[in-house]
């Protein structure tokens, strides 16, 4: 698939939505959320380009996932648990468990994951997203439903909106008040996005190029605190997954295009990781906002040129894959 920077941008805004929630906190916006929702619509317009347009074979499809999420996950994960026994920080063993196999939004049931002890919070979003690859993936396996995805994609994705509406309705009776966490509610943007990404060819001729613009600009609205919360649920999804299937035929796309932007985007996967140590402990007051800050941008820069990039080439490099692949994990020049 073509790559495609102004992608990389929008990875850059959601990556600076979400440090600065964590370092800049205020209660007049929801970043935080704003820039794990803008990762999800993105996530969900590549995945269904890959695997229902342009069919790349699962096998490949996985090991892609695997070599860019693994290495530094595991890293992360690893470090974090072996420096909170250190510091003798209290966790369990099935807290790690959980952790490694992307279910630490469900369990342990009597731990939520959501104020824990381990810096690990804020893999839920990735937890949500490794759930959704698979059932796009497996969605994309069945024959019968070849070409008819986009409305498996939005029947799913409406019952990702009932569950949202169930559990805002139903305080007393829901599992967990972090539902907005877990897969079945989380997931709307994203699977909304991967099945008008199957219906937008068609409305393309319709898009005026002001129209993915004021549809971003409704849905960052929607994250305004004096805004209703049902918003972020169950409006911002449609309005983010429109203007990012349209952004690049919007008079945008240069905003998008920036190189910092772009930079901030091509390490936006390891800046998302080890962040929130940093956050921990500004969050306690250890440290300042702006040292805080640095901190997190420069632990992702070197994770990302001196691990993640690196290792990626390797093992994509080492099982088979075309030089293509191999030149597109390269790091890019600082």
């Amino acid at each position: 698939m073509k790559h495609e920077a102004h992608l990389d941008g929008w990875r850059g805004l959601a990556i600076g939505c979400v440090l600065l929630d964590h370092f800049a906190p205020t209660q007049r916006m929801w970043n935080g959320r704003l820039g794990v929702d803008l990762f999800f619509v993105l996530s969900g317009l590549l995945m269904s380009r890959i695997l229902f347009e342009d069919r790349m074979p699962l096998a490949r499809f996985y090991w892609r996932r695997a070599s860019r999420i693994l290495p530094v996950f595991l890293l992360f994960v690893l470090t974090v648990f072996a420096t909170a026994r250190i510091l003798d920080m209290p966790f369990t063993g099935r807290e790690l468990a959980a952790t490694l196999t992307f279910t630490r939004a469900y369990l342990p049931t009597d731990i939520p994951i959501w104020g824990v002890s381990v810096p690990v919070e804020h893999l839920w979003s990735l937890n949500v997203e490794e759930h959704s690859y698979l059932f796009l993936s497996l969605l994309a396996s069945v024959p019968l439903l070849r070409k008819r995805e986009g409305y498996v994609l939005f029947a799913t994705a409406s019952f990702c909106l009932y569950m949202v509406i169930w559990n805002w309705r139903h305080p007393l009776t829901r599992v967990t008040d972090d539902y907005m966490l877990r897969t079945e509610c989380a997931a709307t943007g994203l699977l909304l996005s991967a099945g008008y990404r199957q219906f937008a060819p068609y409305w393309s001729r319709f898009v005026r190029p002001w129209m993915p613009v004021l549809s971003l600009v409704l849905g960052i609205a929607c994250y305004i605190d004096a805004a209703p919360y049902w918003l972020k649920g169950l409006v911002a999804p449609f309005l983010l997954a429109f203007a990012v299937n349209h952004i690049r035929d919007s008079f945008a796309l240069p905003v998008f295009e920036l190189k910092a932007l772009r930079m901030l985007g091509l390490w936006s996967f390891s800046i998302y990781l080890w962040q929130q140590p940093f956050c921990l402990i500004f969050r306690h007051g250890h440290i300042a906002a702006i040292p805080a800050t640095l901190g997190a941008l420069g632990a992702g820069i070197i994770s990302f040129y001196c691990y993640e990039a690196p290792i990626r080439t390797f093992l994509n490099g080492r099982f088979g894959a075309s030089r293509q692949v191999i030149e597109a994990t390269k790091p890019a020049p600082l």
